[in-house]
């Protein structure tokens, strides 16, 4: 293909769960998180979620949430 994609792309800026960085409670977790994203995407549906998960077979496992 001729045609350069690469501005299709949306940046993603990644980091780290650490356990050591993380409050005791997980609902504050949950509520920093869901903080930031509503303030860095204000048109976007802020309580839509996918969670994935390792199954026994070693393969991921993805729900969608909206």
């Amino acid at each position: 293909m001729e045609k350069d994609l690469g501005h299709y792309r949306k940046a993603y800026t990644k980091s780290e769960l650490l356990i050591e960085n993380t409050p005791d409670n997980p609902f504050q977790l949950f509520k920093e998180w869901f903080n930031d994203v509503d303030l860095c995407f204000p048109d976007h549906e802020t309580n839509a979620m996918t969670l994935s998960t390792i199954g026994v077979d070693g393969y991921p496992k993805t729900e969608l949430f909206y």
